[in-house]
């Protein structure tokens, strides 16, 4: 690899290519949010996550950071255990989620809108 191959990786990244999700996350300057619907009631509960503090950086392939969470609406107090991982962008590339599910930004601008 030549010297200028080298600059160009570091400055353009590793070439590897991301398979996030787009659409499901809203960046705030030092925080993003997501949005979980409660299988049980369909409470949408938005979660702010700082990116300072809350993401841990991760060593396995596939995914920079992660988030696990035991979220908790207001109406029916059901636990929704959360893993959301992100990549360098943080952006969503997996998600798990026992008793909820994630919805998009879209479609949480469309509740909270009526």
């Amino acid at each position: 690899m030549s010297i200028f191959s080298k600059i160009k990786a570091a400055l353009v990244g590793s070439g590897k290519t991301s398979n996030a999700t787009r659409g499901y996350t809203r960046h705030d300057g030092q925080g993003l949010f997501v949005y979980i619907r409660c299988d049980r009631c369909g409470e949408v509960v938005p979660l702010r996550l700082r990116k300072t503090d809350e993401m841990a950086r991760s060593e396995e392939e596939g995914y920079d950071y992660f988030v696990q969470k035991i979220v908790m609406g207001t109406q029916c107090f059901a636990r929704m255990d959360t893993r959301l991982e992100f990549d360098r962008r943080h952006e969503i590339v997996n998600s798990s989620i026992q008793g909820g599910s994630l919805i998009t930004v879209k479609e949480y601008d469309s509740i909270s809108a009526n």
